[in-house]
């Protein structure tokens, strides 16, 4: 069954104070860490960011596509429901980008 991976990062940090999915673990982002990890669990990667965020490029991943919140500001439901949205498959994982 083909299946979706959904990555929240649409977070606003606040508390941190900078964008805290760019933040490095070693030597990769904590995006590029989950990427990663359901890279092996899906055909697709959906990453879903707030409009002003940028993402680093993700070249090793084809399948992997960067939307922003069909409604920005209304929290992570509207992430899962954009993913969705975007989504091709009836199988979708979804996991923060913040979770290493």
């Amino acid at each position: 069954m083909k299946t979706s991976s959904i990555i929240l990062a649409g977070g606003k940090s606040l508390r941190l104070g900078y964008d805290k999915v760019l933040e490095t673990v070693g030597s990769r982002s904590l995006v590029e860490k989950v990427v990663n990890s359901v890279a092996t669990l899906s055909d697709d990667i959906i990453i879903v960011t707030a409009s002003e965020r940028n993402m680093p490029e993700f070249d090793n991943y084809p399948g992997l596509k960067v939307v922003h919140d069909m409604y920005p500001g209304k929290g992570p439901l509207n992430g899962i429901y954009t993913g969705l949205h975007v989504s091709s498959t009836q199988c979708n994982i979804v996991v923060a980008a913040d979770m290493p």
